[in-house]
C-alpha cells in the first residue's frame, strides 16, 4: 500500500484529535452530563476523523489505531488518566466501542452502492 493512503488516515485522525482538543471547555464543564458529551463527540469529532473512510483499506494495525483514537477521546471527556483501563472507561461513559463498527458499516454501504450502480449499467 502506498505511503500516501496511510498518511491520509493518520491526518484524518489527527484532525479529529484537534477538534476534540478545541472542545475542552465543553468536556470540562460539570453542568454537561457525560452522555451529552459522548453524543457531542460522536456528532462533532467522529465525522472529521472518519471523513472518506469508505475508501480506506483497514489493516489490523489501523483498526487498533481507530480503537485507540476512540478510547483517547473518551478518556478526554471523562478526564481520566491515559493509563485508565478501557473496560472501566467504557463502563463509566456508558457506551460501547462503536467507531470501528461504524467505519466498517460505512465501507459496506459504499460497496453496496457501487455494486448497484455497476449492476444498473448492464
Amino acid at each position: 500500500m502506498p505511503h500516501h493512503y496511510i498518511k491520509v488516515k493518520l491526518v484524518r485522525l489527527k484532525r479529529g484529535q484537534v477538534i476534540g482538543a478545541s472542545l475542552q471547555k465543553i468536556w470540562k464543564s460539570h453542568s454537561i452530563p457525560i452522555s451529552m458529551n459522548t453524543r457531542l463527540m460522536k456528532a462533532l469529532v467522529w465525522p472529521v476523523a472518519t471523513y472518506g473512510c469508505e475508501s480506506w483499506t483497514l489493516k489490523k494495525n489501523e483498526e487498533t489505531r481507530l480503537d485507540a483514537f476512540e478510547m483517547k477521546e473518551l478518556k478526554k471527556i471523562l478526564w481520566v488518566s491515559w493509563t485508565a483501563k478501557s473496560k472501566w472507561v467504557l463502563n463509566k461513559s456508558g457506551v460501547k466501542k462503536e467507531l470501528l463498527d461504524t467505519v466498517k458499516a460505512r465501507k459496506l454501504a459504499y460497496y453496496g452502492h457501487t455494486m448497484r450502480k455497476q449492476w444498473r449499467k448492464r
